[in-house]
């Protein structure tokens, strides 16, 4: 959250079910069917009856992924990004995952397209290098028979 909460601060994100802690946020064991249900209980108590949309969901796991997407299909989101569907993040690159992403277009593509673009990000200092560049080589390998 240290990342997200100055976006919050500032409004450029919102989280309308107010879930940020780790302990609301968890998902035990990192079951596709419980984030699949905790998904749904979401946009049940938030956003259904409402003019709210999702329009995105940062997970840190395939798995949940996929059971956040399964949800959001059930509550009525279809098509890809560029229809509206919600950006749902994942990470691990699992073989269904990578299938369904094909799907959909990237996340890339869709904040190009955004009309308040992608939110700016924290200013980090550059990371240290831990080696020195490698020389190039300059003079031509060379080949020997016997």
């Amino acid at each position: 959250m240290d990342t997200l909460q100055p976006f919050i601060d500032s409004g450029v994100l919102t989280v309308p079910s107010g879930q940020t802690d780790f302990d609301q946020a968890a998902i035990l064991r990192w079951q596709q069917e419980t984030a699949q249900k905790r998904m749904e209980d979401i946009l049940t108590s938030t956003y259904v009856g409402t003019d709210l949309t999702v329009n995105g969901v940062l997970s840190p796991y395939d798995g949940l992924s996929r059971g956040i997407i399964t949800a959001l299909q059930n509550n009525g989101y279809s098509g890809t990004t560029a229809d509206g569907f919600p950006i749902v993040s994942g990470q691990d690159a699992e073989i269904a995952s990578v299938k369904a992403h094909r799907r959909r277009r990237s996340v890339r593509d869709d904040l190009q397209g955004h009309p308040q673009g992608s939110p700016p990000r924290p200013s980090r200092p550059p990371r240290p290098t831990s080696r020195a560049p490698s020389p190039r080589r300059t003079t031509p390998r060379t080949t020997t028979t016997a």
